[in-house]
C-alpha cells in the first residue's frame, strides 16, 4: 500500500453501508417488507460513528447498492423521511433530480409502503410525510 494512501486512510473513518448485500439478503428482501429494521440498522451504524466525531476523526460514509441509483434512493430516502423529517414527495423528487430520472416503481412502492408505516405504526405527522400526493 501507498504511503499516502495509508495516511489518508488513518486520517478518518470509512463506513460503507452496502445497500446490495442487505437489501438483496433474506434479512433484507429488496420488496422493502424490512426496510424499518434495515433504516434503524443503519441509524445505529451512524450513532456509533459519534465516538470517532467527537475524537475530532472525520467519519465519511458511503450508503451504496450495486448500480447505486433505486435502492440506494429508497433507502436513503427513507432514512431521511424517518430522521430528518424530510417528506415523501420531497424524497422522490430529490431522488428524481439525482438520478435525472424516477426511481424504478418497486422502489418507489417500497419508499411509500414506508412512509405509511411511519405515518401510521409510529404516528410520525401526517402533515410532514405526505404519503398520500401522488407522484
Amino acid at each position: 500500500m501507498p504511503v499516502y494512501l495509508g495516511r489518508a486512510i488513518t486520517a478518518f473513518s470509512l463506513i460503507l453501508i452496502s445497500v446490495y448485500i442487505w437489501v438483496a439478503s433474506e434479512e433484507f428482501p429488496a420488496n422493502g417488507h424490512q426496510l424499518p429494521q434495515l433504516i434503524e440498522q443503519i441509524w445505529r451504524i451512524l450513532q456509533d460513528t459519534t465516538e470517532n466525531i467527537a475524537n475530532g476523526k472525520p467519519t465519511i460514509i458511503i450508503v451504496h447498492c450495486e448500480q447505486g441509483t433505486d435502492r440506494t434512493g429508497e433507502v436513503l430516502g427513507s432514512y431521511k423521511m424517518r430522521y430528518q423529517s424530510q417528506s415523501f414527495p420531497a424524497m422522490f423528487l430529490e431522488n428524481s433530480q439525482i438520478m435525472n430520472r424516477h426511481i424504478t416503481r418497486e422502489n418507489s412502492i417500497a419508499m411509500r409502503w414506508y412512509c405509511y408505516y411511519l405515518q401510521n405504526v409510529l404516528l410520525l405527522s401526517s402533515a410532514i410525510l405526505n404519503c398520500d400526493v401522488p407522484i
